[in-house]
């Protein structure tokens, strides 16, 4: 059994909501496109297309740092969030709330540079932010490759 507390901050959930966003094949052939209209803009010195490549190119991360930021703002967000690992599941608590998730219903676990992931649903995750685990990281790292299969992880050192 492994217990840690986590504090989410505007910058674990930034953190999050990218990998998640630039997940999806349609947010990357946006970007690749929106690059190449800034290319096309600028040799062919065609402003309009310059200025609406570069916004479609920073609308996707600027949205999302102006909701995480607003996200982290709000005092639900200021209770660490207790996480327990079994073999039963993962028990998430915060304040009085208590909810146990067993392993099978667990869709996927994947990390970035400054998380570890681990998806309830195709949409929502629990951010295990790499700096909060301390020397717990590698405890957690295992659980979750013990107990999902290997074919749903997909944690980078």
């Amino acid at each position: 059994m492994i217990e840690f507390e986590v504090t989410l901050r505007s910058s674990d959930l930034f953190d999050y909501n990218m990998k998640h966003s630039y997940s999806n094949p349609v947010v990357v052939l946006a970007s690749a496109l929106a690059c190449a209209g800034v290319a096309v803009g600028i040799y062919k010195q065609n402003y309009p297309l310059l200025v609406i490549a570069v916004f479609l190119l920073v609308y996707q991360p600027a949205t999302l740092f102006i909701r995480c930021f607003l996200k982290g703002k709000l005092p639900i967000m200021k209770t660490p969030f207790r996480y327990t690992m079994s073999d039963e599941g993962v028990t998430v608590e915060q304040g009085e709330h208590k909810q146990t998730l067993p392993w099978e219903h667990m869709y996927k676990a994947s990390s970035t540079g400054k998380s570890i992931l681990l998806y309830s649903s195709p949409a929502a995750a629990f951010v295990f932010p790499r700096d909060q685990l301390g020397d717990k990281e590698g405890a957690v790292i295992l659980s979750i490759c013990t107990h999902m299969d290997p074919a749903k992880v997909r944690i980078k050192s």
